[in-house]
């Protein structure tokens, strides 16, 4: 029989739908019926204030919502619109929960087959084993989607806030890839715009998305920068002037422009009770928590009482070099293993906002893991 290169296509393409509606549907069933038994979870701690007790706000127009919640306004016109829709119905409220972490969980889906797509390429696989990168973000997805740790984001109703702000994080990413990586004008000029509307919703639904311009950085240097077998000597030139460049305006700003610090050091704290050297070592304690919780899956709470360390940072020593060592073995398998690389370092990005230098008056919440396990379900489904 002679070869068919046409129907070697028709085959690859029919494989591609049919495993990714499968994957798509298996991921959907999964989530439902794992948070089948949430919709009857009462309003809780911040619901009360930011639900119940704003109902005349969510009476209102956008407006309203834009003057009262201010930079969650995307996350908050999305219970005005549940208000509208049935009042303050749980099952709604649940509902759309639910829903919103499955898209997210979907977004996960479609950036960890870019990313093992531009790995193979950048390893020159060639051809790609489909099976292979289905399957990998199939568990990528899946881990996301199901872990128990992610509960809180999806119960607790207010925290749709951190799974709408990760929805949006990680579809720019999506977008920006796509926009790298086409080939097609009319593709780019569509992905750009919305990879600028995915960061603008991301930037207006929560603050923990600020670091993202820091992602897409990072992806431009791990995966694009190596695809287009760019030697990364050449950044060294470039990366002295940027440093010379922050340094020089930092000097300036410290000698004239003393008033920007003082906002910048008021606006970027939401608790004045302790110190960010007494709240960043906490952190790294709590980091630690995460990370335990997330492979050992015992005590789990609600509300966590977690003792405040003294700043002085030796009883941290231990986390202190053991993160560093994380970090310094992310750069060195950059070229060896793209992913690993990628997934340990956005793991600590994701966290950087509000488990790092920003006190805050809740030191432990597991909502805030939400986001990183992106880079946990890429690390798992990488081993595996």
């Amino acid at each position: 029989m002679s070869h068919l290169p046409w129907m070697d296509k028709l085959m690859q393409n029919f494989q591609f739908k049919t495993s990714y509606l499968a994957h798509i549907v298996t991921i959907g069933i999964a989530t439902f019926l794992i948070y089948s038994n949430t919709y009857a979870v009462p309003f809780y701690f911040d619901d009360i204030t930011s639900i119940i007790n704003s109902a005349q706000t969510y009476q209102g127009d956008l407006s309203d919502i834009y003057n009262q919640f201010g930079n969650r306004f995307v996350a908050y016109a999305s219970f005005q619109l549940n208000y509208k829709l049935d009042g303050l119905n749980l099952w709604g409220f649940h509902l759309t929960n639910i829903i919103v972490h499955l898209l997210a969980s979907l977004s996960v889906y479609l950036l960890a087959l870019q990313l093992f797509i531009i790995t193979s390429r950048i390893q020159k696989q060639d051809p790609i084993n489909k099976d292979i990168q289905y399957i990998f973000a199939f568990i990528t997805a899946l881990l996301f989607a199901v872990h128990p740790l992610q509960i809180q984001a999806v119960a607790y109703i207010v925290q749709r806030t951190t799974a709408l702000a990760a929805l949006f994080y990680i579809s720019t990413m999506v977008s920006y890839i796509q926009f790298r990586t086409s080939k097609s004008a009319l593709i780019k000029v569509l992905m750009i715009v919305l990879t600028l509307l995915f960061l603008l919703l991301a930037f207006y639904t929560k603050q923990n998305t600020y670091t993202l311009p820091g992602a897409l950085v990072l992806i431009e240097f791990i995966f694009i920068y190596q695809l287009s077998e760019r030697n990364y000597k050449d950044l060294l030139k470039p990366g002295i002037f940027f440093v010379v460049f922050c340094v020089l305006g930092l000097i300036y700003v410290l000698l004239f422009k003393q008033t920007i610090i003082t906002l910048l050091f008021a606006g970027s704290r939401e608790t004045p009770d302790f110190s960010r050297i007494v709240y960043f070592e906490t952190q790294l304690g709590v980091l630690a928590l995460y990370l335990k919780l997330y492979l050992l899956n015992i005590g789990q709470q609600f509300e966590y009482v977690y003792t405040l360390e003294d700043g002085k940072l030796i009883n941290s020593l231990g986390y202190i070099l053991s993160y560093i060592a994380l970090i310094g073995f992310a750069f060195w398998q950059i070229k060896r293993n793209a992913i690993l690389a990628f997934a340990i370092i956005f793991y600590f990005l994701a966290h950087i906002i509000e488990s790092a230098v920003i006190p805050i008056s809740d030191i432990v919440f597991e909502h805030r893991t939400y986001l990183p396990h992106l880079g946990l379900s890429l690390i798992v489904a990488f081993l595996l």
